[in-house]
């Protein structure tokens, strides 16, 4: 158990803070970047709306609230959204040992790989999505009752609290959700690490290789998802008690400066916890990739640093 996640944690040895600290400082860059894109919009629809009181016509100020949208649509799917999937460029270059540095987060606005860069972004969303319609749709009937054939949603829900087939039926459900979105993960992550690998390949080589390097090594893929489903029950776990503790410490206590400690650190072990299970989750799709990639003969180009 755990074998992808272990082989990257001694594979980076020495390096998790570096790939860590990145991967914090280029979601602060995203969050700027996506401040900054909506700032605009903001300022462009309250100037235009600002032209009623001046002018008396609404025509300008529909014309701003357009123009504002159409401005922050376009960012988000030329910038964005390329961006979005460099958060991978950190963990894949740090398991090749090689030294991790913030520019490869900028992988996609590079020379000659933005426009594959960005189709490959935006086609990977739509097969993730259409995917997640897929999974809504074969779990639907569990969750929402169509399977136990209750007119209202109460007679439904009694029939949950009292029926152990009902409840074993929904954590199923769960378990089957849990695993499709997992596959989905390993899918749009394993086409993702073609591309850094041959950013020049076709869409249809990194696609082919997204889903054949888990329908190839099906059972090595069902330790990696059951692994990542304990490490989701761990996550929820350490959250529940560490909310728990801090809430009876609150409760139990009349010291003010005790109930504040108590939940900045609660909040700060679920932070911690949470960046680890991620970061050593994310690390294992790596790992499952680079361990059953049957290579062809072919010269790999990694980013240089």
């Amino acid at each position: 158990m755990f074998e992808y996640q272990r082989d990257y944690f001694e594979k980076l040895r020495g390096q998790h803070l570096k790939v860590i600290l990145n991967i914090v400082l280029f979601s602060i860059f995203l969050g700027l970047v996506f401040l900054f894109a909506g700032g605009i919009a903001v300022v462009i629809i309250a100037g235009s709306v600002s032209t009623i009181d001046a002018t008396g016509s609404n025509a300008l100020s529909i014309f701003g609230v357009i123009f504002s949208i159409i401005f922050f649509l376009l960012f988000a799917i030329f910038v964005l959204i390329p961006l979005n999937f460099s958060y991978y460029n950190y963990y894949f270059l740090a398991y090749e040992e090689k030294l991790s540095r913030f520019k490869h987060g900028l992988f996609p606005f590079q020379r000659g790989r933005y426009l594959k860069s960005l189709g490959l972004a935006i086609v990977l969303i739509l097969i993730g999505f259409a995917m997640n319609i897929f999974i809504n749709i074969v779990t639907g009937p569990i969750f929402y009752g169509g399977g136990f054939g209750f007119a209202d949603v109460n007679e439904f829900s009694n029939a949950v609290v009292n029926s152990i087939g009902a409840i074993l039926l929904l954590f199923t459900g769960i378990i089957v959700t849990v695993f499709l979105n997992i596959l989905v993960q390993g899918f749009v992550a394993n086409t993702w690490f073609r591309h850094l690998e041959k950013a020049e390949n076709t869409f249809g080589d990194k696609i082919s290789t997204g889903f054949n390097i888990i329908s190839k090594n099906f059972k090595q893929f069902l330790k990696l998802v059951i692994s990542m489903f304990l490490l989701s029950l761990i996550l929820i776990l350490i959250v529940g008690v560490s909310i728990l503790l801090a809430s009876a410490i609150i409760a139990y206590t009349n010291s003010t400066v005790l109930s504040v400690l108590a939940g900045i650190l609660a909040g700060l072990v679920i932070l911690v916890t949470s960046i680890f299970i991620s970061y050593i989750s994310y690390g294992g799709f790596i790992s499952f990739y680079k361990k059953n990639m049957n290579y062809p003969e072919e010269t790999v180009e990694y980013i240089e640093a």
